[in-house]
């Protein structure tokens, strides 16, 4: 029996010409390129955990992944798959199909002369054909289905309950009944025995559902290279030679060109090789209290897994999580690290001092980098990185005068892989998409499995994305993934919940669990946890607190900025922030108020921020008189520092993360602002101005509101944090109509969030992948329906601002734009332009009518546009020559100044958070 007759790829186009490539060469491709991603590419760490799940060596583990990867397509050698033509068909086809009937297979003239064909893919067909392998004839035995369905995972899903229920419907397609195709199915499952070096499947492991993933995860990653024609090419039907697997194999992989693992030490890596100097090395600075304790945890952790540091914002909890992170990959054997924050903008912040950490490394090496966001593409200073593109002419991409460590690698490009590369920093989304029932999240998993993941922000998390936290810290506990989070904020039960959830132990406890301690790091050893407090070290800072009226503020500002000063101002909604600084811009002037939120226009947004790092940061030129007005993003995004704090009540947690940008850094000031002071807005006697309870609920103001009552006027900062913290989020207060509400909200929050929410890992030996991802969210190709599926939000509607005058179009900032065909720098710089709609235009009873309108619009005015792949399925919000636009009863109109405003058009005024 031929199998070289079988055909696994063919050209796609007649004028290709006779190219092809046989099933059992595309097999042995696979196996070879799976053979140097497991001793070139992959982090000890994954491969200790996948030679965990089937209790052996982590030789046994790589002959179970060569023999997957040398049978993963055996489905294909099916007469509903070779039957398959191209459309139209053409003379490759017919030569395809006359060489099959001459090597005795029998075939149908086309695939869909069988039945249900869609029923009968090859991926599934793989894993029934392994599963069944008793009835091929080969060893008496049936092998696991443990095994097997890593092959029905590999398109990027498993199947669901039910699906061996074809082989007996459709056997036909299947050849069941032929002998054939049962002698070819049989003699490619030998060549996948031999190539993973076993006798019969009987010596096959069975893996543990944890390992099913990651192999599953590494079989899609060795199918999609090996089936990239650029590197694995077509070969002639006239081609009479056999084809060199290993050869082609060693010409891919050296063009592909990944870069190894990380290992940044040089020296002797025993545990008294790390010390305080580490700080220096990296950072050029010596270590706080903090920063020494978190380290030496991490040094006595003999198995290290989670490690929590609670600590006050600005002590430096960034640079003690990065030196963990490689304590514990010297411990672990982790390829590198993924840094993990609350929004796009604190991802680009982190960015700059990701880099700059790298390229302190010691190893000598360059290492593959990925900002990972839906906006990343945007991020100037991530553009600059080089980019390597695996071109043919580049002999060794490493080998480059680039003044990073890090560089992107464009095989990582595209949001299914861009989890792979070596070092990640992103939204916290990609972080819980690991536990979203969605299609390729296996390929996530693998990617996440090699790092040490680092969570910053922890307390920004709410009840819904923390049932996806919670179980993705599961299956990363699972792995033995070392895990760092980091919160100044965090309530003691959200401390024990993260513990337990990472040790699969929802009922853990112990004294750590109900410590008030501050600052405090929280640790595991094994499946013991510890806790250090953290020494005191520099005096406290004590903050006056106390109430404002809005009507207030410009008196205020008038009098304690009379001698200069950088105030800032919090509003809880972007409506109230851009009602504030049009105020106090009467007051001040246009050059002493500036407004930040996030309804500007990307680019303008990212530029806001770059000049008030300038001006605010650490080392920034302060100006003599200085009023921001923003949202919360100045509570998460920019390490800024203000003289006085003007903000809106939140709930405690939310309100001293602002009071941490308030006298954040050592310098001089005003004298009237040499102390501290933060103003509370919004509390209106028993209840909180209009939008503030839209944005938090009224129990946890209630709570704030009461416990600032009792604090007289002061704040200690750090001795009171946790107290506060605590006592805001203490379940055992008395119960309120408030307080059952909010309770009750946060059960529904929970019990949507299980809905998508894939399960626990299984250590059962019985348990596989089957329905593992049933119910799963759609797959999009931008990753907008995943993304949102794990934030608990309304459905945002995000648009493009041009504007029209006549017939000519520009860009806000005056760039003309044609109303044709663009350029490619154009269109880039075109989806730029983004920006999301207010709420009240996003609304469930009004989302469809916005989306309507919009489409309308695009498709009228700027259709050939959407030709751009920058600017595909965008949808664009065309304002007059006066910068405005009605859309669904509403008035938007955008500045450079105010960024988005929107009022009624029947005159109700503005609305929304």
């Amino acid at each position: 029996m031929n199998t070289s007759a079988l055909w696994a790829k063919k050209a796609k186009e007649a004028e290709e010409g006779l190219y092809w490539l046989p099933l059992d060469a595309h097999l042995i491709d696979t196996a070879e390129v799976a053979s140097r991603l497991w001793h070139k590419w992959l982090s000890d760490s994954i491969r200790q955990a996948v030679a965990n799940s089937i209790n052996g060596s982590v030789e046994e583990a790589e002959r179970l992944f060569i023999f997957l990867a040398a049978a993963h397509d055996i489905g294909k050698a099916t007469p509903v798959f070779q039957a398959k033509c191209s459309f139209p068909a053409t003379d490759l086809d017919k030569e395809i199909y006359d060489r099959l009937l001459m090597n005795g297979f029998s075939i149908r003239e086309s695939r869909e002369k069988y039945d249900f064909y869609s029923k009968t893919p090859h991926a599934l067909a793989s894993q029934l054909l392994l599963e069944n392998a008793k009835d091929l004839g080969l060893s008496d035995t049936n092998l696991c289905r443990n095994a097997a369905v890593v092959l029905g995972a590999h398109h990027g899903k498993p199947p669901d309950t039910g699906y061996s229920e074809v082989l007996g419907a459709y056997g036909s397609n299947f050849g069941c009944s032929e002998d054939a195709w049962i002698h070819a199915q049989s003699e490619l499952i030998q060549l996948a025995l031999k190539n993973g070096n076993y006798k019969t499947l009987a010596e096959v492991p069975s893996p543990l559902m944890p390992g099913q993933v990651l192999l599953s995860g590494l079989l899609i990653m060795a199918d999609w290279i090996a089936s990239d024609s650029n590197k694995f090419s077509l070969v002639s039907t006239d081609c009479q030679q056999n084809i060199d697997s290993s050869e082609r194999a060693r010409a891919a992989w050296s063009k592909l060109n990944l870069s190894k693992a990380w290992d940044p030490w040089m020296w002797n890596p025993c545990s008294t090789s790390f010390d305080d100097g580490l700080y220096a090395a990296r950072f050029d600075y010596n270590p706080n209290a903090m920063q020494k304790t978190a380290l030496q945890a991490a040094v006595e952790a003999s198995k290290p897994g989670i490690m929590i540091i609670e600590a006050p914002m600005g002590l430096g909890k960034t640079e003690a999580a990065l030196v963990v992170a490689e304590v514990f990959r010297n411990a672990t054997g982790s390829g590198g690290v993924f840094f993990a924050l609350p929004t796009q903008a604190t991802s680009d912040g982190i960015f700059p001092r990701l880099i700059k950490w790298m390229d302190n490394f010691d190893d000598g090496e360059k290492h593959s980098f990925s900002l990972a966001h839906g906006k990343a593409q945007f991020n100037k200073d991530y553009a600059e990185l080089r980019l390597f593109e695996g071109s043919s002419e580049v002999s060794d991409s490493h080998d480059d005068n680039s003044e990073h460590t890090a560089f992107v690698h464009q095989w990582f490009n595209g949001r299914k892989k861009t989890m792979l590369a070596d070092f990640v920093a992103g939204t916290i989304d990609q972080l819980l998409l690991l536990a979203l029932k969605q299609k390729h999240v296996m390929l996530r998993h693998l990617g996440v499995a090699g790092k040490v993941v680092i969570i910053d922000e922890c307390h920004a998390y709410d009840a819904y994305m923390s049932q996806y936290l919670k179980r993705a810290l599961r299956w990363l506990g699972n792995y033995g993934v070392p895990v760092i989070i980091l919160s100044a904020t965090l309530p003691v039960e959200t401390r024990r919940e993260m513990v337990g959830a990472y040790l699969g132990n929802e009922d853990i406890t112990g004294d750590w669990a109900q410590s008030r301690a501050y600052p405090l790091i929280t640790y595991s050893d094994g499946d013991n946890v510890k806790s250090r407090v953290v020494e005191s070290e520099g005096g406290s800072r004590v903050v006056a607190v106390s109430r404002l009226a809005r009507e207030e503020v410009v008196n205020k500002l008038k009098d304690i900025l009379s001698d200069g000063g950088c105030a800032g101002i919090l509003m809880d909604t972007v409506q109230r922030a851009q009602d504030m600084a049009q105020a106090l811009r009467i007051q001040f002037g246009a050059n002493v108020v500036r407004l930040i939120h996030s309804r500007f226009i990307a680019t303008e947004r990212l530029e806001i921020e770059r000049k008030l790092r300038e001006t605010l940061g650490r080392d920034g030129q302060r100006p003599d008189k200085l009023i921001v007005v923003g949202t919360q993003v100045l509570e998460q995004s920019l390490d800024i520092d203000f003289d006085v704090m003007i903000t809106d009540i939140a709930p405690m947690d939310l309100l001293l993360q602002r009071m941490g940008r308030l006298h954040r850094h050592d310098r001089s000031r005003p004298e009237k602002l040499g102390n501290p002071v933060c103003f509370v807005m919004g509390i209106d006697g028993d209840t909180f101005e209009r939008g503030i309870d839209s944005v938090y609920h009224k129990h946890l103001l209630i709570r704030t509101r009461d416990l600032l009552e009792t604090l007289n006027g002061v704040i200690s900062l750090p001795e009171d944090i946790a107290n506060l913290v605590n006592d805001t989020y203490d379940k055992h207060v008395e119960q309120t109509e408030e307080k059952n509400e909010w309770e009750a909200k946060l059960a529904c929050k929970v019990s949507r969030a299980k809905a998508f929410c894939m399960r626990a890992p299984s250590q059962n030996a019985r348990t596989s992948l089957v329905n593992w991802l049933n119910t799963e969210v759609l797959d999009d190709l931008s990753g907008k329906k995943g993304e949102a599926a794990v934030r608990d939000t309304n459905e945002s509607v995000e648009v493009l601002i041009v504007k029209r005058n006549a017939n000519q179009f520009s860009l806000i900032d005056g760039t003309s734009v044609p109303n044709g065909e663009l350029s490619a720098g154009l269109a880039r710089k075109i989806a730029t332009q983004s920006v999301n709609l207010p709420p009240a235009l996003c609304y469930p009873n009004i989302v469809d009518r916005t989306i309507k309108e919009l489409e309308t619009r695009t498709a009228r005015y700027v259709a050939p546009w959407l030709e751009s792949p920058w600017l595909k399925d965008e949808l664009f919000l065309i304002l007059d020559n006066n910068h405005s636009a009605s859309l669904c009863g509403y008035k938007l109109t955008y500045t450079t100044e105010d960024g988005l405003v929107f009022v009624r058009e029947d005159g109700g005024g503005g609305a929304g958070a």
